[in-house]
């Protein structure tokens, strides 16, 4: 799009910036099956095992001007004969 692309979830390159995004804002998680996290490490590790999941599939949201990851998302039950 014009503001933000979609990428593979990858938490090496991902985890930083979007751990800077909502560390403190615990409040998103709220109604969320993981988190909030007290530390990037245990974002990242979260990160790491959404990064492995074929099902759902994430993918980091990435802002178009900043080139920085400022969430993410997954398609979930994902059925070829639905396309």
């Amino acid at each position: 799009g014009s503001s933000v692309r979609l990428e593979p979830l990858e938490a090496q390159w991902h985890t930083s910036p979007l751990w800077h995004a909502i560390e403190g804002h615990d409040d998103l998680w709220l109604y969320l099956g993981e988190g909030p996290f007290a530390e990037e490490a245990a974002f990242r590790r979260q990160l790491e095992k959404e990064e492995q999941s074929k099902d759902p599939l994430y993918f980091a949201i990435v802002d178009q001007a900043t080139d920085l990851c400022v969430g993410r998302c997954s398609l979930m039950r994902i059925e070829p004969v639905d396309r």
